[in-house]
């Protein structure tokens, strides 16, 4: 029964499909709500340069310590730096390392994904087996430890974080590919000899992205957090950068005093994680017709 709604959804014309995936997808009004948050987030990281009320590395220890005020609507850090300057600016930062860290992901795990579950045998087994050993280590730990090894920075933190989504993504495209090149349509293209490269990615690709933008919501999530974890222990962004990770740790010497310096830049990250996995969530569920 549920072939039979997927076949149907997809012989409706594109423009039928692309109004009901919408109305899936704004059915649930927490998705509409975390797409509004999301949408703002990204302008806010873009425009940032230019909607910052001061410069966010500028100190002032005339002002130091102050709390939220007219003037400085979420205060001043401990060497007087506008805190709405430097969490925008931690927003900037954030998605960077997000966005290049899943990129990477995508573009090495996908395509990890794509050639073992296409060719599979031998190299499908050693590489599967290599990710499988990847994945038994907690992410986090694993991330720290990578960081550990290559030095503190925001580069080696985007190398060590897009280490753990590889393996995701590349379980993934695999088993994605593996039941679509079974299908009628890929088995039709190679009896018209048409090459293995021209096969995966034009007729067989094109099924997985889908997948990969659910778990890309999902993945941008964790790779801010672990953004955020790795700057909190000294081991990411390095001041006198703006991340959220590091304003957190800085504020928890002034938490009983000026609790403003961890609350505002952990809400921050609590709000845009929250929001990316009730994004996600409801994607899957608007993709997937079975849902």
């Amino acid at each position: 029964m549920a072939d039979q709604e997927l076949m149907q959804e997809e012989l409706l014309p594109h423009k039928v499909r692309v109004r009901r995936f919408v109305r899936r997808l704004f059915r649930n009004k927490l998705v509409a709500v975390s797409l509004v948050i999301l949408v703002v987030l990204v302008l806010t990281a873009v425009l940032a340069p230019w909607i910052t009320p001061e410069d966010p590395y500028r100190s002032n220890l005339a002002r130091r310590l102050q709390p939220p005020s007219g003037t400085h609507i979420l205060g001043t850090d401990q060497q007087g730096r506008d805190m709405v300057s430097r969490v925008i600016m931690g927003s900037r930062i954030a998605l960077y390392v997000g966005f290049v860290a899943v990129g990477i992901g995508i573009i090495v795990g996908g395509f990890l994904g794509l050639i073992t579950g296409y060719f599979g045998g031998a190299l499908d087994s050693v590489l599967m087996r290599i990710i499988d050993v990847i994945m038994a280590f907690p992410w986090l730990l694993l991330v720290i430890t990578v960081v550990s090894i290559l030095g503190p920075g925001i580069t080696n933190a985007m190398l060590a974080i897009s280490l753990t989504i590889v393996p995701q993504y590349a379980r993934l495209i695999r088993s994605v590919v593996v039941s679509v090149k079974e299908q009628d349509f890929v088995q039709g293209a190679e009896a018209l000899g048409a090459s293995h490269l021209r096969i995966m990615f034009l007729h067989v690709a094109p099924h997985c992205f889908a997948q990969l933008i659910v778990l890309s919501t999902i993945t941008l999530g964790k790779a801010i957090l672990a953004e955020a974890g790795l700057s909190f222990l000294g081991l990411g962004v390095q001041p006198p950068m703006p991340s959220w990770g590091s304003m957190i740790s800085v504020g928890q010497d002034y938490l009983l005093t000026h609790p403003h310096l961890s609350i505002v830049p952990g809400l921050a990250v609590m709000l845009v994680v929250v929001s990316l996995n009730i994004v996600g969530d409801g994607l899957r569920d608007a993709i997937d017709p079975k849902l």
